[in-house]
């Protein structure tokens, strides 16, 4: 994404024979990093003895460090130490956790669960301590089908409900009832009435029963008998397209619906996010509140961990993700009997959180899980809430999992800007936002609170090192919103700097002017140096995405993404845009006229020519591999460059791209590998690509040739270290010549209106370029002689790198101009 270049001397290596292929190493002397944020809760309940056990993906919990994916907390809110010693190799794809009449863990997954050495599919059940229990051995539901849902009887026999037809090849199609053992109860057989996915079950008092899902015979939603048939006295009210995933009961007998892809579609033509049956099926005439009609609101229960609360007075608190009538429903909802939202309830969940765990207490408190719950003070993903939606202060666990970096940029001290998802960076608690030293310490000057609850996507420098970043925040109650800040050097938050409150910013890009150029997903704005609208840059929407954003020396902006449309022009995923914001009319290149082409990422090279990176269905040009490809200024295809990407399922998207001063391309892809382009494109066979666990989305160039990487991952060349690393690599060293920085001068030092260069003419200069800090070229010269004299009349005042291209290599120093 970025070119950093040196204030230092630096000898490229463009001229340098090829060396053999060699790994690249992990720099040693830069700190491990390690990066934690709040992790999500994947289901949490309640024993009968007041215990709490949570499930999720955690790294970091009161329980210790390292991988935990269930811990229970005592009555009095500390750490069930003894459980955790227990399940600490527990290992699996668990969704949910079931809490059995008999004290034991009923944990159901996908795939192989482990603990140690008892190694089962889908369902381990655990003793009261947290052992395994050898005796439970439920196989696995049959073929590519797998079991989603369950749901305990009184008399302990489990009901699994899902894709799968058969289970333990017996026929069984949908759903199956186990015996305590684990053993298909054979007493139970619901047929195949069942003819598409089952997503919900639930038990009511009299042992019937629900069944709610995609299935059209009955529609979406069936009551059994305890035997598995149909029982006759009820039927579904919807029409086939529905499709079930909450089913709760009320005392009176009433039943409660949700879904959670589109409303509940009734026969009689009513549609509904939310439904109440009588006890025969029919919709009940007395729910009829239209503030749960037709919304963007949906129900989540991915998990199987949620129910419909009942209280005592008929209302429920249901889960919710989106907004009723414009109004955020901040995850959690109340109805009122008649089916009216209750506006009393005032969850203090912030807008774009979603709950995957809800449970009722014994007290009638709420236990929430979820993903997203950044509160201050709290470092989880998990609340116990009061009747009308208080949380309470006493239970407040750390649950941690990895954080991940998007952006990082380097400042001319060396210093390195980092933007993610992160509360904490090498034991120091930071906000998304913080500075590492050259060494990979945390730069503990830089005030790491600044971004509260604004989760960075990326992160620039201005020429006066001012610091740009943008990315996600959430306000409590209120809906998602993209947000760009402007911090003074020293990390302050720069109050002068004033964006629109309604103006949302995924991405943005520097102007040679200074003039800020942001992207929605969907439009394009300029701001002035205070932050205020520039309403002389012209509106400008394209009919799709915008992904990828860069300015060239002269102002002009290329814009990248997915869409197929701009300002009414029919052009395919890269355009670019006079510094006025118009079209430009003289760029034309053939990605514009490529159908279902991407452009993800985009680098402008120093000598003009722009380097694309992203995805296509169909390659271009026809002749090369897709994923990456070089045009002329002009837009042109540069036939001088022809380079092919691995692929994933046919497709490769670029997810970072840098240039190295010896002009070879390092690119970051979707695929978790960082690897490295010739100048022409072709393998460079001298570069090993470098897999991670998860994406790479930022690399950068320290002065030095050392390579700076961001991302999500965890593990890079199989060893551990998660968000940042710097590598080291053949090819990417820069060697020093002292004798030939001594021969190249430059004064005065500050310069004014011109600048002189003495260069030395047996090292063959070829040119000379000054660029900004940001590694953008102002001014280019042709170097025909020693002596030189660079104008500076339309250069402004400013610290500018001074490169000197010779044969062997470029050197930098750096230059003020007044």
């Amino acid at each position: 994404m970025k070119l950093l270049l040196s204030p230092f001397l630096l000898l490229g290596l463009a001229a340098l024979p090829m060396s053999t292929a060699q790994g690249q190493a992990l720099d040693l002397t830069f700190q491990t990093t390690a990066l934690y944020q709040p992790a999500g809760t994947t289901a949490a309940v309640v024993q009968s003895d007041g215990k709490r056990v949570v499930l999720g993906n955690f790294t970091r919990t009161d329980a210790g460090v390292g991988t935990q994916l269930l811990v229970r907390y005592n009555a009095d809110n500390t750490v069930d130490q003894a459980f955790f010693t227990n399940v600490t190799t527990l290992r699996g794809s668990i969704s949910n956790v079931r809490v059995l009449a008999s004290g034991k863990l009923l944990l159901i997954g996908d795939g192989t669960v482990t603990l140690n050495g008892v190694v089962r599919q889908d369902l381990l059940l655990l003793n009261a301590d947290g052992t395994a229990d050898p005796s439970f051995d439920a196989g696995l539901a049959s073929g590519a089908g797998r079991a989603r849902v369950s749901a305990v009887q009184t008399d302990g026999k489990i009901l699994l409900g899902g894709t799968f037809v058969t289970y333990n090849n017996v026929p069984a199609q949908r759903i199956v009832r186990l015996l305590p053992t684990g053993e298909i109860d054979a007493t139970f057989s619901a047929g195949t009435q069942f003819n598409d996915t089952v997503d919900e079950l639930t038990l009511q008092p009299d042992g019937k029963i629900l069944v709610g899902g995609a299935f059209d015979s009955p529609a979406a939603v069936a009551r059994l008998l305890t035997n598995g048939t149909l029982d006759p006295s009820f039927s579904s009210p919807l029409k086939t397209d529905a499709r079930i995933s909450l089913i709760g009961v009320q005392p009176d007998g009433k039943i409660l619906l949700s879904s959670s892809v589109f409303e509940l579609n009734f026969l009689n033509g009513n549609k509904r996010i939310l439904g109440r049956l009588l006890v025969n099926g029919t919709a009940d005439p007395a729910f009829t509140g239209s503030d749960v009609s037709i919304s963007s609101a949906r129900t989540l229960n991915s998990n199987d961990a949620s129910e419909f609360i009942l209280q005592t007075d008929g209302r429920f608190v249901v889960p919710l993700t989106g907004s009723i009538n414009g109004v955020p429903t901040n995850g959690l909802v109340r109805i009122n009997t008649s089916g009216t939202r209750d506006n009393s309830f005032t969850s203090l969940l912030p807008g774009d959180i979603t709950v995957t765990s809800l449970q009722r207490e014994a007290s009638g408190q709420l236990l929430v899980g979820g993903n997203g719950f950044r509160q201050s003070g709290r470092r989880n993903s998990l609340l116990v809430l009061g009747a009308n939606g208080a949380a309470a202060t006493t239970f407040n666990p750390v649950l941690l999992t990895d954080g991940a970096l998007s952006s990082i940029v380097q400042q001319p001290d060396g210093k390195i800007v980092v933007g993610g998802r992160f509360d904490e960076a090498n034991g120091v608690r930071a906000n998304n936002l913080t500075r590492f030293n050259q060494d990979g310490s945390v730069d503990t000057s830089f005030p790491t609170q600044t971004a509260n609850r604004f989760a960075v996507v990326k992160v620039g420098l201005q020429p006066d090192g001012k610091i740009l970043a943008c990315g996600t925040e959430s306000v409590t109650g209120s809906a998602i919103t993209q947000r760009l800040v402007r911090l003074l050097p020293s990390g302050e938050v720069d109050n002068t700097f004033q964006v629109p409150t309604d103006l949302e910013v995924t991405s943005f890009a520097l102007q040679p002017s200074g003039a800020i150029v942001t992207s929605s997903f969907s439009s394009m704005s300029r701001l002035l140096a205070d932050g205020q609208l520039d309403y002389s840059f012209a509106v400008s929407r394209p009919s799709g995405s915008i992904i990828a954003l860069a300015t060239q020396p002269d102002g002009k902006i290329l814009v990248g993404g997915r869409f197929q449309g701009y300002n009414g022009a029919f052009l395919w995923a890269l355009v670019r845009l006079l510094q006025d914001g118009n079209l430009d009319p003289t760029f034309s290149t053939p990605i514009q006229t490529t159908a279902e082409t991407t452009i993800s990422e985009i680098l402008v090279q120093p000598d003009g020519k722009i380097v694309a990176g992203g995805w296509v269905n169909d390659t271009y040009p026809a002749t090369r591999a897709f994923g990456l490809f070089r045009l002329l200024p002009s837009g042109a295809t540069d036939n001088a460059f022809s380079a092919t990407l691995p692929t994933v399922n046919g497709l490769t998207s670029v997810r970072g791209l840098a240039l190295q001063p010896n002009g070879r391309i390092l690119v970051a892809t979707s695929n978790n590998t960082l690897l490295r382009r010739m100048p022409d494109g072709a393998i460079d066979n001298s570069f090993n690509d470098v897999l991670s666990n998860a994406v790479v989305e930022d690399i950068v160039v320290q002065p030095d040739g050392k390579i700076l990487a961001a991302g999500s991952f965890t593990t890079v060349a199989g060893q551990p270290v998660v968000g940042l690393v710097r590598l080291m690599a053949s090819n990417v060293l820069h060697v020093s010549n002292t004798q030939l920085e001594a021969r190249t001068q430059a004064w005065p030092v500050p310069a004014h209106q011109t600048l002189n260069l003495s260069l030395d003419a047996t090292a063959q200069p070829e040119s000379v370029q000054l660029l900004d800090n940001l590694g953008r070229t102002v001014l280019t010269r042709k170097a025909t002689q020693a002596e030189l004299k660079l104008p500076l009349r339309e250069v402004k005042a400013g610290v500018y790198l001074l490169r000197v291209n010779y044969t062997s290599g470029p050197v930098t120093r750096r230059v003020v101009v007044e």
